[in-house]
């Protein structure tokens, strides 16, 4: 996973120390991906996520490059929201480095808003945009958006 996040987020990347720290942690939730035709089935994509009282932050979002534009990064939101809508979860945040475009479009496309600003949040000294889903509005389970 780690490997994974570097080639991702070079500048920002998360070492296999601070994964394996945060996975045993009360609420945080991990879904991936794997290419099982791929030697050894091959992690393709992952998201880590915590949880708490009504409310969840996605941490990470990765997809191995190859495999990007191929619904990946879809899939591991809806099998999220699935996830945290049975918890009773009503609203999901993530922070996504401004300058992104892709990935602000994406989660646009999903239903986020921006909501706040977050200055010099990420290690290169880029600015972060908060984003917010409100999960108690719409079944993203059955948005066409979602599929």
């Amino acid at each position: 996973m780690a490997d994974l996040h570097a080639e991702a987020f070079p500048a920002d990347a998360w070492d296999a120390a601070s994964l394996l720290q945060l996975l045993p942690l009360p609420g945080v939730l991990a879904f991936h991906v794997l290419d099982e035709t791929a030697k050894g089935n091959q992690a393709v994509g992952f998201l880590l996520a915590r949880a708490a009282v009504d409310e969840a932050e996605v941490l990470t979002l990765v997809v191995a490059p190859p495999y990007r534009r191929l619904r990946v990064a879809q899939g591991l939101i809806l099998a999220l929201n699935r996830h945290l809508k049975h918890q009773s979860i009503t609203r999901l945040f993530l922070e996504v480095a401004a300058r992104n475009t892709a990935a602000r479009a994406f989660y646009c496309y999903l239903g986020f808003h921006i909501i706040g600003e977050r200055k010099g949040y990420y290690r290169s000294g880029d600015d972060a945009l908060v984003m917010q889903l409100d999960l108690s509005s719409a079944d993203p389970a059955s948005s066409d958006k979602m599929r």
